[in-house]
């Protein structure tokens, strides 16, 4: 995702008057600029950056949704609209037989050359391997449980 098409579209709620997407945008177009900041960039954000502060968000407000009381259904309103927003700007997800696809595909075959065995007793280095390949492109519980499967 491009900081600048998040930008795009904070200027583009901001003309059409539409509040909630407006607010949305600009708490990731802050967050962005504060994650830049903290790793020294001033503005050429990369991908991977923006990729990583919307999954932040989106995290952030599902505990919001998760922990508001069920009567507070105006603030559940906000947080849910806050949610499919930022899911617009969010990269698809892989599935569960997608992120199996990919270890067996890539990953295993890296394991067998450097004669690593699935056992729970090499977890920490088969995640080693594992993990980067789906930074930013599948959910880490849901991988490490995979991989948890897999292990002998």
């Amino acid at each position: 995702m491009k900081f600048e098409e998040i930008q795009a579209a904070y200027y583009t709620a901001m003309k059409s008057k539409d509040k909630a997407k407006k607010e949305a945008l600009s708490n990731v177009i802050g967050a962005v600029k504060n994650a830049g900041i903290l790793k020294g960039i001033k503005d050429g954000y990369p991908d991977d950056l923006v990729i990583s502060v919307i999954q932040k968000e989106i995290k952030t407000v599902k505990e919001q949704i998760d922990t508001c009381p069920a009567d507070r259904t105006e603030l559940l309103n906000i947080y849910s609209t806050r949610l499919n927003i930022y899911n617009e700007f969010a990269p698809v997800m892989l599935d569960r037989d997608s992120i199996i696809k990919e270890i067996v595909d890539f990953v295993l075959p890296v394991l067998n050359k450097e004669n690593v065995v699935l056992e729970k007793s090499n977890r920490g280095l088969i995640m080693k391997q594992v993990m980067p390949l789906f930074k930013g492109r599948a959910d880490s519980k849901l991988v490490s449980q995979i991989v948890e499967e897999m292990l002998v």
